[in-house]
């Protein structure tokens, strides 16, 4: 839906990375976040997620969020040092199928 807000990351001609973010002109989201797992810690995902919240930036976005599954420490842990904190919610969904 938001092209501008789908980044993917190359090195050496193989995709190594990408983020997928959206805007409804209220809140940015975060959808995925994916690394190569061997570069995890270069720097790719961080760029990734620069890219993200630069491109919401443009588009007016004041506060972005994501969601992260229970129990997944090590990245709730990647996204506390870039600045994200934690808030208390309830997370409620629906399949549609």
């Amino acid at each position: 839906m938001q092209p501008e807000l789908f980044f993917v990351c190359e090195l050496e001609g193989k995709i190594v990375g990408t983020t997928i973010a959206g805007f409804d002109g209220v809140r940015g989201w975060v959808h995925k976040v994916a690394c190569a797992q061997e570069l995890r810690r270069s720097g790719v995902d961080r760029n990734l997620m620069d890219a993200a919240e630069n491109a919401l930036r443009e588009l007016g976005c004041v506060k972005l969020n994501l969601q992260v599954r229970a129990g997944n420490d090590q990245a709730v842990h990647f996204y506390e040092q870039l600045g994200f904190q934690p808030e208390e919610r309830t997370s409620l969904s629906k399949h549609l199928s």
